[in-house]
Parts: structure tokens; sequence; C-alpha cells
């Protein structure tokens, strides 16, 4: 069973499965003051697929097929990276970590775990102590 958490101050999101996922297999519970109908326009994942892997990979080859720029490239990307490097601070450090928050000079900059003792991957290390 894989389980998927987000906590965010206007929601938690939740998917909990086996194998592939269903639209039903989502949980979005709204924080306290946030309104229903809020809460129910996210809840709308549009057409249920077994997994939105393929939905995905179908827009990935069309996009490329069309010559257009698909949302994941350039600016999609960024903005993609800088939420899951948010997502491993706060988890780091227990704080709470907005957009914008992680530029030069802050640890999580360069490295996901922001130099926590003890998470440094074998290969960093293997390549720091060569330097």
């Amino acid at each position: 069973m894989r389980r998927i958490r987000i906590d965010c101050e206007p929601a938690t999101v939740e998917l909990t499965h086996l194998y592939g996922y269903r639209n039903a297999d989502w949980r979005i519970t709204q924080a306290p003051g946030v309104p229903e109908e809020t809460a129910a326009a996210w809840r709308d994942f549009g057409t249920d697929e077994a997994s939105p892997h393929q939905a995905q990979l179908r827009v990935l080859v069309d996009d490329i097929r069309n010559g257009s720029r698909h949302s994941t490239s350039g600016a999609g990307a960024r903005r993609t990276m800088e939420f899951i490097t948010a997502l491993y601070k706060s988890a780091f450090t227990g704080a709470t970590v907005r957009a914008g928050d992680i530029g030069p000079g802050d640890p999580y900059h360069t490295r996901l775990y922001g130099g926590a003792p003890g998470w440094v991957p074998a290969a960093t290390r293997e390549e720091e102590d060569h330097a």
C-alpha cells in the first residue's frame, strides 16, 4: 500500500493506493475557514483514469508532435523543483516554507537535504572526500 500526504495551509491532500490509482483514491480535507466550494473545485479531477501517468505521457507526446513547448519545461519545471525543494526544507526544519523563500545562500538551494548531517548521499560523500 502506498500513501502520499501533503499538508498545506488551505488543505491536506492524501492519496492511498496499491497499484495505479483513480480519482476516488484521493482525499482532500480543507482547513478551517476554507470555503466548501473551493475544496469541491479541488476535488474535481476531471476524467477518471487508472493512473495519470498515461494521460501525462499522452500530452507530452502530443506536444512533441505539434512542436509545442510542454508545461514541464522551462518555468514549469522550475516551479516544480521549487515546490519539491520547499517540501524537503519544511520536512527537515519543521518550518513553513513559502514560494521564493529558498534562494542563493540557503543550504537547500543547492542540496535537497540542505546539508543535514547523516543525509549526505554516498556519491556526494565520495566526491567531497576527494575534493
